[in-house]
């Protein structure tokens, strides 16, 4: 059902040394991981132009703890790009991208 709503198709994707099973929309900006059959965790990122729990891609750190308060986590991924994570519904994480002057650069759900 998602590869008919996505109109792609599902295709294997080689991320650092793990290869995943994943939808991608044709712009890029959502990427659906798959495990046994069922998607697992949804990437988004620019060019994407909505929100997620009210977060938007490039939002400041500041706007984000606004918007979803303190980070219940914050993991260090290497000396100048961290990630958050958040108490929600469901599962939620911030990656704040340097190049981006430290604005977001990616969500994770």
């Amino acid at each position: 059902q998602t590869m008919d709503i996505m109109k792609v198709p599902l295709q294997n994707k080689v991320i650092g040394s793990r290869e995943y099973l994943v939808i991608e929309s044709q712009d890029g900006a959502i990427t659906a991981f798959f495990r046994d059959g069922k998607v697992y965790s949804v990437c988004i990122k620019a060019p994407f132009s909505g929100h997620v729990n009210g977060v938007h891609i490039e939002d400041s750190k500041e706007k984000v703890i606004q918007v979803l308060s303190e980070p219940v986590r914050i993991w260090e991924i290497d000396e100048d790009k961290e990630a958050w994570f958040f108490n929600t519904r469901s599962f939620l994480r911030v990656d704040f991208n340097p190049k981006l002057d430290n604005r977001v650069g990616m969500i994770y759900v």
